[in-house]
């Protein structure tokens, strides 16, 4: 049965599951959203504990300190004062992407020259720093050769991966027609990532996450993001995937 989020806690009473799949709005409402899932407990998929570290991509942090290889991430507070000029010449970023700490769909999410910031280009830093957290993170090149690669995992496991090109706010997403072979390096870094996401929420079982990574210069696998609440899952694109989703 498929409910918004937002409906009345008594349509949920009856439910012996409850699975996040498309609550992409949550990101406008996020304190509503995570008392939603608190009221959930243990029946939600994956565990409120879970959504709400995953909830503030102040969690790449958590991740880097934890030892795992994320693209390098400076978490800017709402209402720090600043320039973007400043903060990339302070970390050495020449072409950046900002995005909210909260946010989903490439919602306020720009790439920018931190080289050479336009007067418009510092506005939105300032409007989006006044709003909510934001991050800043320099782009990485390789999203437009190798691609920036969604590893889906279902129970634990690898199930598939695909393919995405950059998207950035107003652009539609594209991801490749057909399930992409999973190379070693990256079937062990999703696996590393999701053992240190169970660590640090004190879960022992993840029924599903997406791992979003890129090659670095080095081509080693940088950690983009791990979607652990609603990510689209490309069923798709491995159609027995979807078997294995409903067994966890």
């Amino acid at each position: 049965r498929w409910l918004p989020w937002d409906a009345p806690l008594a349509a949920f009473e009856s439910a012996d599951r409850v699975v996040l799949r498309s609550t992409w709005d949550y990101i406008h409402r996020v304190d509503d959203f995570l008392l939603f899932c608190d009221a959930m407990g243990p029946r939600l998929v994956n565990p409120p504990g879970v959504v709400r570290w995953n909830a503030h991509k102040g969690y790449l942090l958590d991740l880097d300190r934890a030892g795992l290889a994320v693209v390098p991430t400076e978490l800017v507070r709402r209402g720090t004062p600043g320039s973007l000029a400043a903060l990339a010449a302070k970390r050495g970023f020449g072409m950046l992407v900002v995005k909210p700490a909260v946010g989903a769909g490439s919602f306020a999410t720009r790439r920018i020259d931190g080289r050479a910031p336009t007067a418009e280009d510092e506005r939105f830093f300032t409007e989006v720093v006044a709003a909510r957290d934001v991050l800043v993170q320099p782009y990485v090149r390789s999203v437009e050769t190798s691609g920036e690669r969604s590893l889906v995992t279902i129970g634990g496991e690898v199930t598939h991966a695909i393919r995405k090109t950059a998207r950035f706010d107003g652009d539609h997403e594209a991801v490749s027609a057909a399930a992409l072979p999973v190379a070693d390096d990256e079937r062990a870094f999703a696996e590393q990532a999701c053992a240190i996401a169970r660590r640090l929420t004190g879960t022992d079982h993840l029924a599903y996450a997406r791992v979003d990574l890129a090659r670095d210069d080095s081509d080693r696998p940088l950690l983009m993001e791990l979607e652990l609440i609603e990510p689209s899952l490309f069923f798709s694109r491995r159609p027995s995937a979807i078997e294995r989703f409903l067994d966890v």
